[in-house]
């Protein structure tokens, strides 16, 4: 009995209705992922009609700087020939051949390699501190350093970092030759994605750190000419990778201003510049757009996204873990991702920066942290979200680079005046127009920089920055970090 109430079990009408009940599941399981994959694609297509519609660009390729002849192209010269040499290694991903010669010239402009007395190199002065470079710390670094040229003390604090540097002089003629071509278009292989090299970009910053320590030690000297030289080879070289369109490009240029920002302030405090030198920096730093290259760089750090959620293997590089989701994750989902991403990108980085008026909406970048921080692991943000964080951090330096980008400006133009005047305005509308055409505004709210003359001879400029007392009825997370202002500039006699 028992035995053919198992053989009905299994009988040839009960392996039929399972077998239909399972098709009709795999059906079911098919048309909802046909289903799914057309609702994922359409919402993304609509959305990026819409965008495309106002003007915002979503091909990486337009991105891409152009090319440029290479007698006009300062990344042409023999001095950058190392970061031609671009291979691939294992796994096919990208790397760059490292030169046989540890002296490669332009490695070699670095202030801080070896060891000496000290075994760690000391740091710079900061403006954004209202610190200022210790030569003697740095002299106390190059004694006994092999890496530079100095063997004993013999002199001043300023005259034997300018010896212990001498050992560059060769590699800086060959530098400044390069940066009298007009252009400069690194060969970054942006079709990598966020697998690229860009290695030049952290020897760039140690160039600027290196020409730091001459325009100071110059300064010091009383030699402004050679200081102001090696001051205009520093603009250069920050003007170098202005127009990559990669953030970390953008930030590493943050850092190169910081570093010049400072030359700068330790020339204004010693009252070295000369009146015609005064307002070449002021030219310069007039045109300086922070907020404008930030935003360039996340509409195209967007771009390059979009193009790695089509080909997520191009992920692998930013998360690992990626490489599991790519055996299951539909179209659907993905187009789902690229609409979480760019509308949260869209609506709360890129619409948070003004580029015309160089303004920024702390409010608006405190909605985007809420925003990544309330996502959902589900399909729908499972990649957007390792893309979205710190894009906010991104906006407050380049906010906080551009009003310092601006204290030097309106610095160099009080100085003009003190020069012509024996001293510093009592008040702001003293120098315009004559010194400057207009006084600059805060990347906040639309009011002028604040200042405050000390003394004759001294002043301190004001900005509120993202400070709590402004922004807190928002709830802005990032006006509680210690560098969400305010910003001060504090001129010092020296």
């Amino acid at each position: 009995m028992n035995q053919r109430r198992r053989r009905g079990f299994f009988s040839r009408k009960t392996l039929l209705i399972l077998f239909c009940g399972f098709g009709a599941l795999v059906f079911l399981a098919l048309a909802a992922l046909l289903v799914e994959n057309w609702r994922g694609q359409r919402a993304w297509e609509r959305h990026r009609q819409e965008l495309q519609a106002k003007g915002e660009q979503f091909d990486w390729r337009a991105f891409v700087p152009s090319t440029v002849p290479d007698e006009s192209n300062m990344a042409a010269a023999d001095l950058f020939v190392w970061s031609l040499d671009y291979g691939v290694g294992p796994a096919g991903r990208p790397r760059t051949r490292r030169p046989a010669d540890p002296s490669d010239p332009l490695r070699s402009l670095s202030p801080s390699r070896g060891q000496g007395r000290l075994k760690k190199a000391p740091g710079f002065g900061d403006v954004q501190k209202n610190t200022v470079t210790d030569l003697e710390r740095w002299r106390e670094f190059y004694l006994d350093n092999s890496d530079y040229a100095l063997d004993a003390a013999s002199g001043s604090a300023a005259t034997d970092v300018l010896k212990a540097l001498s050992n560059r002089d060769a590699a800086l003629a060959e530098l400044r030759e390069a940066a009298a071509r007009p252009h400069s278009r690194f060969p970054v292989r942006y079709e990598d994605n966020f697998s690229a090299l860009i290695p030049h970009v952290a020897v760039l910053r140690g160039v600027v750190g290196l020409l730091h320590l001459r325009c100071v030690a110059h300064l010091e000297k009383g030699q402004t000419t050679e200081a102001f030289e090696d001051l205009k080879l520093s603009l250069r070289v920050a003007d170098a990778i202005r127009d990559e369109p990669l953030l970390i490009s953008h930030l590493v240029r943050i850092a190169q201003l910081q570093q010049i920002e400072q030359s700068v302030k330790e020339g204004l405090d010693r009252h070295r510049w000369s009146g015609e030198q005064l307002q070449f920096i002021q030219n310069w730093f007039a045109q300086v757009n922070l907020l404008g290259e930030c935003k360039h760089s996340l509409r195209a750090e967007r771009a390059f996204a979009l193009e790695a959620f089509n080909h997520l293997r191009l992920l692998e590089s930013a998360d690992p873990s990626v490489a599991s989701l790519r055996r299951w994750l539909p179209p659907g989902w993905v187009a789902q991702n690229k609409l979480s991403y760019t509308r949260v990108l869209q609506d709360f980085a890129v619409g948070a920066i003004d580029e015309k008026s160089q303004r920024v909406s702390p409010q608006l970048l405190e909605g985007l942290d809420t925003t990544v921080m309330k996502m959902g692991k589900n399909p729908y943000t499972v990649l957007a979200r390792l893309l979205l964080p710190a894009l906010s951090k991104t906006a407050l330096k380049s906010s906080r680079a551009q009003t310092y980008a601006n204290f030097t400006e309106l610095a160099c133009a009080l100085e003009r005046h003190r020069l012509a005047h024996g001293s510093y305005p009592e008040k702001l509308e003293a120098i315009v127009p004559q010194f400057i055409a207009a006084i600059p505004r805060e990347t906040v709210e639309d009011e002028p920089l604040r200042y405050e003359r000390e003394a004759p001879d001294r002043f301190s400029l004001d900005s509120n920055g993202w400070s709590v007392a402004r922004v807190e009825a928002a709830g802005d997370i990032q006006s509680r970090r210690e560098d969400a202002g305010p910003w001060q500039w504090q001129s010092s006699s020296r």
